[in-house]
């Protein structure tokens, strides 16, 4: 399931392919420390930590992930990934961002 649209009453199905996002809007941003401490996230309970920036409310992952949920937690990290720097709610995902690295 790629998106559902409970006015419209549609449900989007697609590849796995289609889950892959390079990009994670956040709502909520509280960070304990400046937005360029921030160096990877955890987007999923036992999901490893996965290199990123912040940049504003975007958060620009360096790899694809596939199943960012909305409403759901991203933890921010610092340091090698074992400070928490920050947390936020995940509101939705960018378009994966096609470069020659990710084709």
């Amino acid at each position: 399931v790629i998106a559902t649209d409970p006015v419209a009453n549609t449900v989007t199905v697609g590849s796995a392919d289609d889950l892959l996002t390079d990009r994670v809007e956040l709502e909520g941003v509280a960070l304990h420390r400046d937005e360029s401490a921030v160096r990877s996230v955890r987007l999923r309970y036992h999901a490893k930590a996965i290199p990123c920036r912040l940049e504003g409310t975007t958060l620009v992952l360096d790899t694809p992930f596939a199943g960012v949920a909305p409403g759901q937690s991203a933890q921010l990290l610092g340091g090698d990934g074992d400070l928490v720097v920050g947390t936020a709610t995940i509101v939705g995902r960018g378009a994966l961002q096609r470069t020659a690295e990710h084709s």
